[in-house]
């Protein structure tokens, strides 16, 4: 629970003296956030608690015509941050008050502990499919949250006998996402340094500001690797940003742009350097994507690119499927013994600073 004596939930802001206010989400679309504060109920009397064991409790409360009111002094109601969608349109589901068996605070995340058993656990990482969950509203505005690894047990539901919250293959009773009501919209910041390019790994679901542009990588053959530009980037997903020297917010949104077809990775701090193993640096050649040395460790939560069987020391950016129509961008040593023009048509020996003509193709120096 929040420390203040005031905690709001609800599609309006209405604070109640030692009371928070919750109001259903009704819709995928307009109802939720990556980052932000949930409750999960019943819809009419019981809204999730602690960590049983196998399953979650249910603590009793008032909801009536859509508005979940909670003494703010009942600690067992737990609240929930819905990280999400990924590029695959999974959500996770973290426990922001998840207690060990001492009362101390650790957090941890919501999965589908069983194929064999109504088990709804949570645990310190997210370390696979049942822990990544689908969530959608039916016409009556239940919230359908699936997880999507191979336990079987996988539904979340409502146990009115058990009085629990738990998995399921089938049956048992709704359940209903509240979201907190008077919280800022979460944003993440992202620094870019004097070359105007870094890799970034979202947390959240984010849109960018208007002086910033992201880059999915869509291919690496040859001696370039191909950039596409997205408005907005999926939870947990690597992009290239570009933009001046500076620190920029993102804002977290509620349906990111589909980013499917991205090559880029992040590292879990286990990744080694090697053959098609690249990350973005600027060396000898400019800003692009370098082959990692065999002996060198990808630091956890960096991105980093992996062809197939690629040994070339230097990927070049090639933009020829974004809107620019710039098709490279650096003006890399390997293209020095290519005819250069600029845009008036005439040869130069040597690459300048903007645009350059290199084998038919626009590049930004």
């Amino acid at each position: 629970m929040d420390d203040n004596t005031n905690s709001v939930y609800s599609n309006k802001v209405t604070i109640t003296q030692a009371k928070f206010v919750a109001s259903k989400t009704y819709s995928l679309a307009s109802g939720i956030t990556s980052g932000k504060h949930y409750i999960i109920t019943n819809g009419s009397n019981a809204v999730m608690g602690y960590d049983k064991g196998n399953n979650r409790d249910a603590v009793a409360i008032t909801i009536n015509e859509g508005v979940a009111t909670v003494a703010a002094d009942n600690t067992n109601v737990y609240e929930f941050v819905i990280y999400g969608p990924d590029a695959n349109g999974y959500y996770t589901i973290y426990d922001a008050l998840d207690k060990d068996n001492n009362q101390n605070i650790v957090g941890g995340y919501l999965y589908a502990a069983s194929s064999s058993s109504n088990n709804l656990k949570t645990r310190e990482t997210n370390s696979d499919l049942n822990g990544k969950w689908t969530i959608v509203f039916n016409n009556d505005n239940q919230a359908v949250i699936t997880a999507q690894g191979t336990n079987t047990h996988n539904l979340m539901r409502y146990n009115s006998s058990s009085v629990v919250f738990s998995c399921y293959v089938s049956g048992q009773q709704p359940i209903y996402l509240f979201e907190k009501d008077n919280e800022d919209t979460p944003t993440e910041s992202v620094t870019v340094g004097e070359t105007g390019y870094t890799t970034y790994t979202t947390t959240n679901a984010v849109s960018l500001p208007d002086d910033v542009t992201a880059y999915i990588v869509t291919a690496a053959n040859g001696s370039y690797a191909s950039l596409k530009s997205v408005k907005s980037i999926p939870a947990s997903t690597s992009v290239i940003i570009n933009a001046s020297e500076g620190t920029y917010d993102l804002e977290s949104i509620g349906s990111p742009e589909s980013v499917s077809d991205n090559l880029l990775l992040v590292s879990d701090g286990k990744v080694k350097g090697g053959t098609g193993i690249y990350a973005l640096a600027n060396k000898n050649h400019g800003v692009g994507f370098y082959l990692v040395n065999s002996s060198v460790t990808i630091p956890n939560g960096k991105a980093y690119l992996q062809t197939t069987a690629n040994t070339k020391e230097f990927l070049n950016f090639d933009f020829s499927d974004d809107e620019t129509g710039i098709n490279t961008v650096n003006g890399s040593e390997l293209m020095v013994n290519s005819p250069i023009y600029n845009l008036s048509g005439q040869r130069m020996s040597k690459l300048q600073k903007g645009i350059n003509i290199v084998n038919g193709k626009k590049v930004l120096f």
